[in-house]
């Protein structure tokens, strides 16, 4: 026994040093690769930091960047291992790395300077090698116009005006990024509102920003020529005063121009008009629509005249409140609603406290937190619970909330209407109207003697016995045993029975259950971030759950491994396509990378989820 412990020690320890002479420390180094060397003016540019040596650096500095706007796209890690033993000899080959994404777009032409930008690493801080961009002038046209406006231009600190965004398209495009600096401005606060569709319109979902818009379709005459326009609306708050210069924005395309048609080699554009390039090839063009610079003329808010408890609403306000019950006694709970209408966005409206106002504390019992609002119907909500403590207590006073009106250039206070109520005196309870209760006097129960002998006894409350409850006597009775054992034996039929369907038919049990784990691992898919793995993870949880549900093997499905199924179970072919791009644009974001203009992972996940259960419905 000895001897075999020390043989497995030494062949640990063989194992462990071998691999770790072989796989030596990794030199750290940082590159800078450029999409494309050469743009027009508004045209966006992926610039990516590859890491090689590190899967921890920290955050590339670009603050320096001149000429450029740029557009944090998010990091993946790219690191992997392998290890092999040949004859014996155990090699390890280990990688270990890390790419930040960038979109830059340019904001001047010229020859544009990029870095060398510092990334920390681990104690130390390396640089990249520099690049440049050659920038030029875009070509004017008449095809694409945008259009960016505020409803406002001068306006108070905290006053939330909408800035509208229109794009207008006189022609067919691909693709196509915004670059709208006036999101990222510091000094402002931008929000999303929200959005009604009407029926009978077209809506769709921009990237714009880091983020989503949701643009209304519509036509629009400009000139006397007709445009498809697409447009979308943000709430703005400015956050301090004075003169707010913002940059000019632009949206980028490329549009078809025409088509040639020479021949071409079948690597080049495989997939694009005809199979080995004997049709027509598409050209396309860059464009860049431009909307001039916007400044806001930010007053401060002024001192004079400014109420006790203003918060900083500034826009027109109205308060509302209801009560139920309002016929109480003193001590009983009365719900409190009160509703706040006044600009499209009520996020940062808060009432002030009541608890600390004397006018209520005198004659109400307030919790000391105020219930969160809630938005219904056009207006902030908020529910409190109050109790009377007087009985002379006529109404509940109104509740105001101080804000600024700027078309007034005055403070003003928004007051709801007093609510009357009919307030009674609370009643004195003994220990004989509660039920069960018994009496709290000493049991009397004596015999009354008069001169003619002995009278008859005298009942009353103290004859009167307690029979509390006690678990020896539930023991005793038979209700209280059918009360307690009636329900664990259902539980434990019913578990028996489902682990007997379990046991007699696994593949139904996995099929029916097929769509709740999907939608559980949907759920962990917004720690995966924005990078592969969320590609990778959504394309393993599409497998398991087509395998689980078609009683297949789903670690390594592809498309063709299902579809002749899912046609014997009548499935039509709309929801084959759009299984089979979901495949596609999964397996491409694994394996290649996320494309710029691609879906994000959040939306990817959606119409994932989406196509999942219509599936599912009709399997």
């Amino acid at each position: 026994m000895f001897f075999i412990r020390t043989l497995v020690s030494f062949a640990v320890a063989f194992l462990i040093f071998g691999i770790s002479g072989v796989a030596a420390a990794e030199p750290v180094s940082v590159r800078a690769v450029l999409e494309k060397s050469r743009a027009v003016v508004g045209e966006p540019v992926v610039l990516q930091i590859q890491v090689e040596g590190s899967d921890r650096p920290g955050k590339p500095r670009l603050e320096h960047l001149r000429g450029f706007s740029a557009e944090y796209l998010g990091g993946q890690n790219r690191s992997s291992s392998s290890i092999t033993i040949i004859n014996g000899k155990v090699s390890k080959v280990e990688f270990r790395g890390y790419v930040f994404s960038y979109r830059l777009t340019p904001l001047r032409t010229g020859r544009l300077r990029i870095g060398p930008v510092e990334v920390p690493v681990d104690s130390a801080v390396l640089r990249t090698q520099p690049l440049a961009l050659e920038v030029v002038e875009a070509k004017p046209t008449d095809d694409f116009l945008l259009r960016v406006e505020f409803s406002k231009t001068e306006l108070y600190v905290g006053e939330p005006v909408t800035l509208t965004v229109a794009w207008y398209l006189g022609k067919d495009v691909e693709d196509f990024g915004f670059n709208l600096p006036l999101l990222e401005s510091p000094a402002l606060a931008i929000q999303d509102p929200e959005v009604s569709q009407e029926p009978g319109k077209q809506y769709y979902s921009l990237p714009v920003g880091g983020g989503k818009a949701t643009a209304e379709k519509s036509t629009e005459f400009v000139n006397g020529r007709r445009y498809t326009t697409l447009t979308f609306q943000k709430i703005a708050t400015p956050l301090k005063p004075g003169r707010l210069a913002l940059p000019e924005s632009t949206v980028s395309c490329k549009a078809v121009e025409g088509y040639t048609n020479s021949r071409r080699s079948p690597l080049d554009g495989f997939l694009d008009d005809d199979f080995f390039g004997f049709g027509r090839r598409r050209v396309l063009e860059t464009h860049v629509a431009t909307a001039g610079p916007v400044t806001l003329n930010v007053l401060p808010l002024p001192e004079k005249g400014k109420p006790p408890g203003f918060a900083g609403l500034v826009g027109k306000y109205r308060v509302g409140a209801s009560a139920d019950p309002v016929k109480v006694r003193v001590g009983d709970p009365i719900t409190l609603e009160v509703a706040v209408r006044g600009p499209e966005i009520l996020d940062g409206v808060e009432l002030p406290p009541l608890g600390q106002d004397p006018r209520w504390t005198h004659q109400f019992k307030i919790p000391e937190e105020m219930a969160a609002g809630i938005a219904k119907n056009g207006a902030k909500v908020f529910s409190q619970t109050i109790r009377v403590k007087d009985p002379s207590v006529k109404e509940i006073p109104p509740v105001e909330l101080p804000y600024f009106d700027p078309e007034a250039r005055e403070y003003r206070v928004a007051r709801s209407d007093p609510i009357p109520l009919r307030v009674e005196a609370a009643r004195v309870f003994t220990a004989d109207d509660v039920e069960g209760a018994g009496s709290l006097q000493p049991v009397q129960n004596e015999l009354t003697a008069l001169s003619r002998g002995i009278a008859h006894n005298y009942e009353g409350y103290d004859a009167l016995t307690r029979r509390p409850f006690t678990l020896a006597r539930a023991a005793r009775s038979p209700l209280w045993i059918a009360v307690f054992t009636i329900p664990v034996l259902a539980y434990m039929a019913i578990c028996a029975f489902m682990m007997a369907s379990r046991r007699s038919d696994p593949d139904r049990h996995r099929s029916r259950k097929a769509l709740s784990r999907f939608k559980k691992a949907m759920r962990e898919l917004r720690r995966c971030g924005d990078g592969h793995e969320v590609h990778a993870h959504l394309l393993d949880s599409m497998r398991r759950y087509l395998g689980d549900k078609l009683r297949m093997n789903g670690e390594a499905l592809t498309f063709a491994d299902i579809e002749g199924r899912l046609k014997q179970l009548g499935v039509e072919e709309p929801d084959f396509r759009k299984l089979e791009e979901i495949f596609n644009l999964c397996e491409q974001g694994r394996y290649g990378g996320k494309a710029p203009g691609a879906l994000s992972g959040e939306a990817l996940a959606r119409r994932a989820a989406d196509i999942m259960e219509g599936l599912d419905r009709k399997i």
